[in-house]
């Protein structure tokens, strides 16, 4: 385990604490899972995650990617990072992003909808 991950999970409340309204309207609806939510996507799907990330791990987030049905969708892995890919490697994350924003934006002529999970 490393500092970083050390440092991260004892910052974990404050970040669930500072985010309480949030996660009240997100299951205000009585939605508790993604999969409470449509996985028909009428336009391009592109999902990035971390492959050591802790709060939507890894396995999870393949599994949503393989059961959702979009026009285009890819599943970007940013290795050696966690749930905020954005900010850990954030040159590889814009360059992933712009490169399949491109593609799907080329093949459909619409944006694609982008998940970080």
């Amino acid at each position: 385990m490393t500092f970083r991950n050390l440092r991260w999970m004892f910052s974990f409340g404050s970040l669930i604490a500072a985010n309480s309204a949030l996660y009240e309207t997100l299951l205000a609806d009585q939605k508790s899972t993604m999969y409470d939510y449509t996985l028909q996507y009428e336009t391009p799907v592109i999902i990035i995650a971390g492959d050591c990330d802790w709060t939507t791990p890894y396995p999870m987030a393949v599994k949503y990617f393989n059961a959702i049905s979009a026009p285009y969708k890819k599943f970007i892995t940013i290795r050696n990072t966690g749930h905020i890919p954005f900010i850990d490697r954030k040159k590889s994350f814009l360059k992933r992003c712009q490169m399949h924003y491109a593609m799907s934006y080329t093949a459909y002529r619409q944006p694609a909808f982008i998940l970080h999970q």
